[in-house]
């Protein structure tokens, strides 16, 4: 099953041009990654970007993107629950991403909501945990 697919290829029916679509959370993985696990495929959405010039585009033809894997796993930071935590590991161990590369994501990402930012926290450190890599006293988003 996979209803990301299913739901996109519903949506370029209803499309008269070409449209470029920037996906990400769940879909963005499981269309993304060809080894993502099955069950990624049975959200029941798609989060995305359409641009506000294409928004009179609802035929055919969507161009489908994702964020960057560092930047699709700062997304997946923001709620910081257990199903997020899992797929920022299957992230980071598909898309090769280095522990230093990772570091650098974290420094610069802008948490503005302190409620979010300690959110944000807990999930570094369980970002670091997949290296086996101690928490960092004092870590600032």
């Amino acid at each position: 099953m996979n209803n990301p697919l299913t739901i996109l290829q519903e949506l370029d029916k209803h499309l008269k041009e070409k449209t470029e679509l920037i996906i990400f959370g769940k879909s963005a993985i499981v269309l993304g990654f060809p080894s993502a696990p099955g069950e990624y495929g049975s959200t029941m959405d798609v989060d995305g970007i359409i641009p506000m010039e294409m928004l009179d585009a609802l035929g055919n033809n969507e161009k489908i993107r994702r964020p960057s894997t560092l930047d699709l796993i700062l997304t997946k930071m923001m709620r910081g629950d257990d199903a997020d935590l899992a797929e920022i590991g299957f992230l980071i161990k598909t898309g090769d991403i280095r522990l230093a590369d990772l570091e650098a994501a974290y420094r610069s990402a802008r948490v503005p909501i302190p409620e979010i930012g300690e959110i944000f926290l807990r999930s570094q450190t369980a970002g670091r945990k997949i290296y086996e890599i101690p928490p960092v006293a004092g870590a600032n988003p």
